[in-house]
């Protein structure tokens, strides 16, 4: 093979394990919260901090995959410190933009947005996509355990089925909700902090 060919299966070897690195460790992010023994570790953090974080240690696995990165961010929510869990919410968001990734590969419009607003004493994040979305009938199974929605769509990916089931234990752990929306096209899914003291 030619130095490009190499390089291409490097690049694919290397997201195959990303992938299933992600994929383990989601399993033992599970049962920990299945047995009561994952560490919660509130800490007064600015959540435009930890967005930040992510955006530059995930962003390159969204272009390699050929989607583009827009991430928002209300002015108010720049210096806004509240009580979280730095780790639960990096674990949160990774999901939801993994599964935004996953069902939208063949959407017309690649895209993945990040926001965080602010409005009054809410502040929340949101990861939307422009994919299929899920059908109106499925909304509440898709937080059960290894539920995955049975239509065209879910046969052509994979996954097991317990990426918002664990996003929404870390958000009851930690003093967030999980709101889910269809945007037409696509999802939206918001993960609304603890109520700002106003």
């Amino acid at each position: 093979a030619n130095e490009e060919k190499k390089q291409r299966y490097y690049g694919q070897i290397a997201s195959e394990a990303d992938r299933l690195s992600r994929l383990i460790q989601n399993v033992l992010n599970l049962s920990k919260l299945d047995g009561n023994r994952w560490n919660v570790q509130l800490r007064k953090e600015r959540p435009k901090a930890v967005l930040d974080d992510f955006v530059a240690t995930y962003s390159k696995n969204i272009e390699k995959q050929g989607f583009e990165l827009t991430v928002s961010i209300d002015t108010d929510a720049n210096n806004v410190a509240i009580l979280i869990d730095r780790d639960a919410v990096m674990q949160i968001l990774m999901n939801l933009v993994d599964n935004s990734l996953k069902f939208s590969k063949n959407a017309s419009y690649k895209m993945i947005s990040i926001e965080l607003r602010v409005n009054g004493g809410d502040m929340y994040l949101a990861v939307r996509d422009y994919g299929p979305g899920i059908p109106p009938a499925e909304m509440k199974k898709v937080f059960q355990e290894f539920y995955r929605v049975e239509n065209e769509m879910t046969r052509s990916t994979s996954g097991t089925g317990i990426g918002l089931s664990m996003v929404k234990k870390l958000c009851a752990l930690t003093n967030m909700k999980i709101e889910i929306e269809n945007t037409n096209p696509g999802l939206r899914t918001k993960i609304h902090f603890p109520p700002l003291d106003i």
